[in-house]
């Protein structure tokens, strides 16, 4: 399969995108397990959660060394998980996984790739796997894409509450996920952060309320 195989796969439909901030670990079990029964997209990192009590219906992957144990990982979960990675420099990558290549060019310069066909050029890596998730998500068709474990801090994982981030980076996110926000809208498409606590400034709502 290739990514244009999956383009406009899920129209209007509402995926649930998961990041891997500490606030996960604020979401109680059973909205976790409720949240199994969504379309959801987690990335990175999020598959050493313990937390993590469903199979995702995407994943997107950026690191190429740690590239084996996602796919472990998946691979344990029985998952059917459409697997997606993330990389400027692979020519291509071995199946199940779908090669999405990033490209040079920055979400703080205004690009969001996904509301056409561009998405062999994803926009920049500063804007975070999340949003490299996001772009891939609206290509799939989805016209709702909730954010989850986004704290935007430069410290913290679900499954690391001390680790420290990359200097700068939740500032560069806030930035960049405002101004993915901004390229949505006149689309139709909405982008709503529902982490508990966290510091975006995109429209914010409750996870218990949209699952209900």
């Amino acid at each position: 399969m290739k990514l244009a195989d999956y383009k406009d796969t899920h129209p209007g439909e509402r995926v649930f995108i998961l990041a891997s901030g500490p606030s996960l670990n604020r979401i109680p079990t059973e909205l976790v397990e409720r949240l199994g029964k969504e379309q959801t997209f987690i990335i990175s990192s999020v598959l050493r959660w313990e937390g993590l009590s469903f199979v995702p219906s995407f994943y997107l992957g950026q690191e190429i060394q740690y590239w084996a144990y996602w796919d472990t990982r998946l691979n344990e979960m029985g998952s059917a998980t459409v697997r997606f990675h993330a990389d400027r420099f692979l020519p291509s990558v071995p199946d199940p996984w779908i090669l999405c290549k990033v490209g040079n060019h920055d979400l703080a310069q205004g690009w969001f790739f996904g509301i056409d066909d561009r998405l062999n050029d994803l926009a920049g890596r500063t804007g975070s796997a999340a949003l490299l998730a996001a772009q891939v998500a609206v290509y799939l068709g989805f016209a709702e894409l909730y954010l989850l474990g986004c704290d935007a801090t430069d410290t913290g994982y679900a499954f690391q509450a001390d680790a420290q981030r990359e200097p700068g980076s939740a500032a560069q996110f806030i930035l960049c996920t405002e101004i993915a926000h901004q390229l949505l809208q006149p689309h139709g498409i909405s982008l709503i952060d529902l982490t508990d606590g966290g510091q975006l400034t995109i429209p914010k709502g409750c996870l218990t309320d949209v699952l209900n």
